[in-house]
């Protein structure tokens, strides 16, 4: 097979898989505790940036991270147990042309570049609304964002968990300029025909030109995708698949 197993954190749930004809395998590498296993939270072990990676070191062959991943929790930078001793140059990145490089060539080695993470509200708030909203982030960030208040970081998620507010390699909010507050301004052109060409393949799949087994294992992940690059259009943070 093309995936024997995989964490997929949420492939499993309803608004994912509305058919329920997502393999189990999709989950079998996930290791939340009972319930938490494969949930898309901080409660399975490997949801989000650095439990993809952690996916990778503790048994996968791939994991699919951000270009900052590895260099985040190598090197002593992530203090937790499982990222300790880890060095960057034993991590390579896979190239879509089939070659290998190291970890801070991403620039010329990467599957593609995403907007990055936002803050949104309904697109009926007015241009005042939205500039109030803007600046209690801003006055927040401004007395919350470095480390010097002792009770509350605003970019640091402590209690053991990751990226609960913001991601937490965030330095600073910026203001997205009011003609380019719509999803469509701020992800392009080229990532929306990307969305839309996923969307017809998804389609060919839901009408049965496919059908062999590894191909149902596409299927589901194409499902997946698609609701994932929607979800990340209204949602603060994202899931990053681990195979």
């Amino acid at each position: 097979e093309l995936i024997s197993r995989a964490c997929i954190p949420g492939i499993l749930n309803k608004a994912y898989d509305h058919t329920g004809t997502n393999s189990l395998n999709l989950c079998e590498l996930c290791t939340g505790g009972n319930a938490d296993r494969c949930r898309r939270d901080n409660l399975e072990l490997y949801y989000g940036d650095a439990g993809a990676f952690r996916c990778l070191i503790e048994g996968a062959d791939i994991a699919f991270a951000r270009h900052t991943t590895v260099h985040t929790n190598t090197g002593g930078r992530n203090p937790n147990f499982w990222a300790r001793d880890l060095r960057e140059d034993n991590y390579e990145l896979l190239c879509p042309d089939g070659r290998r490089a190291e970890v801070h060539d991403w620039i010329t080695c990467n599957l593609g570049k995403i907007s990055s993470n936002v803050v949104v509200t309904a697109n009926y708030k007015s241009e005042n609304e939205r500039t109030n909203m803007w600046r209690l982030l801003q006055y927040g960030q401004e007395y919350y964002s470095s480390d010097s208040d002792p009770v509350f970081q605003m970019f640091n998620s402590e209690f053991g968990q990751k990226d609960l507010i913001f991601n937490d390699d965030t330095e600073s909010l910026s203001l997205i300029p009011w003609e380019n507050q719509t999803y469509e301004a701020w992800l392009g052109q080229r990532f929306i025909q990307m969305v839309e060409n996923l969307q017809v393949i998804s389609n060919r799949y839901e009408n049965g030109l496919y059908n062999s087994g590894i191909l149902k294992i596409h299927q589901s992940i194409i499902h997946y995708i698609i609701k994932w690059i929607l979800t990340m259009i209204i949602c603060v943070y994202y899931c990053l698949i681990c195979l």
